[in-house]
């Protein structure tokens, strides 16, 4: 848009306005007659309703006194001084608005500029009513007489205080990822000031426009045509709503119709085409100009840039759905699980939501809204209560194993004695603070009571092999249809997502294609994860026998995983052939194959399987010149869902050690670890030479 000079309308006792001397009124009309139309007279209401709509200070003031001549209430509102106190106290910007700090050089640059007629800005920091430290940032317009002189001074204060406690907060997190090596949230800290310090340069830099009585361009709109890159000849008259999109265009015109003949404000919000050819989120507001009879001149207004905005408020609402329809989900497989549920919240357990077996166990009475103390008060003394308190404080979960409890079970006033297996999992929020505890209870009184009678009664031994051969599969088939149930949301989220991306094409924005692919990676790590954990619950149960040539076999493997041609893999000599189950043997050398080669990053990697004989088994050896593994952590690894890298650094599901020990061992063999940090590690298990039929468990 062009630059339009506004001449002032009179401010009125509340400063407001100013009035005009009739001077000042006959300087703004030679001007008029003298040059193009650079110089307007607002009507005082629609001056307001433009400027008072904008969040920054617009002032004026003397080039040779320095005193203000004019300040937008918002000055009040920003910084607490009475709009009075800047006009009545001499030199209030230089000895009550400056901080003492700032005060020498923002003077000297300032008088600098001022002398050199030159327009400037800068930044400096400004001491509010009430003692607050408030940065401001001050874009300086100078304006000359005709000799080139400057006799006015206008510009325009924005409040930047919070971009500098965000550049401030930036530095503090920089200064934390040299203590903790923590670069993924220092870059996300550094992306979300960059987008603040974006969106405030645009809330900042409008674009202001004008039009003729009849709502047309008529003029060159400088900062309209930087915007959109359109030509005085594509945007003169209405050529101005090409730039529109078209979805918007009809709402467009109509509103500015209805404001051209109801001489009322033009406020929209549309899409605008910039030069690059993206469509931005606009605000578009405009108000008329009068004539001293009444008469509209012409109109003037200003587009803000409202995308950020707009693409917060979508995300919000696009989480909001998903994350209603996941817990809808994640509710309806809660309340349907085989097994009794109730989550607890705080440090005196209110019972938050309970699935309906477990109402059901604990005798139909009122539980949600309740502490435990108080909707079981039979069982203290018991030590459930003292276990809860221990969880939540330590964070650490329990198991317990065939626990007895005593409780009206039947609502009838009798008290009953059961047994559980139950665990006290500690529920955590984002910063790792403990809010809650849930309860996975099974009972298990009939296994207890069955196995106390086989110590009276031998004969009975069948029938609790049976009872709980009943329970492994109920929860073998839990464990699918959990896997199941799970899968499917996963598998709709990560074809959406590629909807998404493909309805959009080539109007989604880098940020956005790279969220939608992290976002499919998440899912695949779950959809794995969720595999694993049935693969770990069906381990040891297979059985097919085969003739396997272990060379071949290892062969194979190495085939399926494809190592870096920077690995060296050696298979010394004397794999033996054996009668076994090959399936279980592969998932044990692919899992540790996979993890010597998933772990040995280093220059020269090396990785080397051998075999021994040890009288009924074979020893195999996976060896690694990898990294290696502490001591310490020799137990902790086989243990499911156990990691000792993050995820982001080495991909995996926490659940491959876990079912190899559960495979070996499930065959009578042994698994385990050699190691030294830094000095590679070497995983051995032993392999039965002949196969041995088991009893599924």
């Amino acid at each position: 848009m062009c630059e339009t000079e506004l001449t002032i309308a009179p401010q009125n006792s509340n400063w407001a306005t100013r009035v005009c001397t009739q001077a000042q009124a006959k300087e703004t009309m030679q001007n008029i007659e003298e040059s193009p139309p650079t110089s307007l007279l607002l009507h005082p209401e629609s001056y307001v309703d433009l400027v008072q709509g904008l969040d920054v200070i617009i002032w004026e003031m003397d080039a040779l006194t320095w005193k203000f001549t004019f300040v937008s209430d918002r000055a009040q509102d920003i910084l607490g001084y009475p709009i009075s106190q800047w006009f009545d106290q001499p030199q209030f910007w230089q000895d009550q608005l400056l901080h003492p700090e700032d005060r020498e050089w923002c003077i000297h640059f300032c008088v600098t500029a001022t002398q050199a007629a030159k327009d400037h800005q800068f930044e400096y920091r400004a001491i509010a009513a009430d003692g607050r430290v408030v940065w401001l940032k001050d874009l300086v317009r100078v304006v000359c007489d005709e000799n080139g002189c400057a006799k006015r001074l206008r510009g325009v204060m924005v409040d930047i205080t919070q971009e500098k406690e965000a550049q401030q907060r930036t530095q503090q997190l920089l200064r934390e990822r040299e203590e903790r090596s923590e670069l993924e949230r220092v870059q996300k800290a550094l992306r979300q000031s960059e987008e603040r310090y974006r969106s405030l340069v645009e809330a900042t830099s409008p674009i202001i426009w004008d039009t003729n009585a009849e709502g047309e361009l008529v003029t060159e709109q400088a900062r309209w045509s930087a915007f959109t890159g359109q030509t005085y000849a594509e945007y003169q008259g209405w050529g101005w709503l090409n730039a529109i999109h078209p979805a918007d265009r009809t709402h467009t015109a109509q509103a500015w119709r209805e404001a051209l003949a109801n001489r009322t404000l033009y406020q929209v919000e549309h899409r605008v085409r910039r030069n690059d050819g993206e469509y931005r989120y606009m605000s578009a507001r405009a108000v008329p100009v009068l004539e001293p009879d009444g008469s509209i001149r012409e109109w003037v207004g200003v587009h803000t840039d409202i995308t950020q905005r707009k693409q917060v408020e979508a995300a919000r609402d696009s989480a909001l759905c998903e994350a209603q329809a996941a817990r809808a989900a994640l509710q309806w497989v809660f309340m349907q699980a085989p097994a009794a549920i109730q989550v607890t919240r705080g440090s005196n357990h209110i019972t938050e939501t309970a699935n309906s077996l477990y109402i059901k166990l604990t005798g139909k009475r009122d539980l949600v809204g309740k502490p435990v103390r108080e909707a079981f008060s039979e069982l203290e003394g018991q030590g459930f209560f003292e276990l809860l308190d221990q969880v939540y404080a330590t964070g650490e979960p329990f198991i317990g194993k065939e626990m007895p409890a005593v409780f009206d079970r039947n609502d009838d006033g009798k008290l009953e004695e059961s047994f559980w297996n139950f665990v006290y999992q500690p529920l955590v929020d984002g910063e790792g603070n403990v809010y809650g505890i849930m309860t996975h209870a099974v009972e298990v009184t009939e296994q207890v009571q069955a196995r106390q009678e086989i110590e009276k009664k031998a004969e009975e031994l069948a029938e609790l092999t049976r009872s709980l051969e009943r329970s492994n599969q109920e929860l073998d088939q839990f464990a699918y249809i959990t896997s199941h149930d799970l899968k499917a949301p996963l598998r709709a989220i990560s074809t959406l997502s590629e909807w998404i991306e493909e309805d959009l094409g080539d109007q989604i924005q880098d940020d956005s294609r790279e969220h939608l692919r992290l976002l499919r990676g998440r899912v695949q790590r779950m959809t794995d994860l969720i595999d694993g954990i049935l693969q770990y619950s069906r381990a040891g149960r297979v059985q097919q026998v085969e003739r396997v040539d272990v060379a071949v076999l290892i062969a194979e493997v190495m085939e399926l995983i494809a190592p870096s041609p920077d690995i060296l893999m050696v298979v010394e000599p004397g794999m033996p052939t054996l009668k076994t189950e090959k399936i279980p043997l592969e998932q044990v050398l692919i899992n540790l194959i996979g993890n010597a080669i998933k772990y040995a990053q280093c220059p020269h990697a090396r990785i080397q399987v051998s075999v021994r004989d040890v009288g009924r088994y074979y020893e195999f050896a996976i060896a690694d010149n990898g990294p290696g593994i502490a001591p310490e952590y020799h137990e902790k690894i086989w243990v499911i869902f156990q990691r000792l890298e993050a995820r982001d650094k080495v991909e995996g599901t926490g659940i491959g050690l876990s079912v190899v020990k559960k495979i070996v061992e499930s065959r009578g063999g042994q698994v385990w670890v050699e190691s030294e940090l830094g000095a590679g590690a070497t995983f051995r298990f032993t392999w039965p030479k002949y196969f041995q039929k088991r009893v599924k468990a």
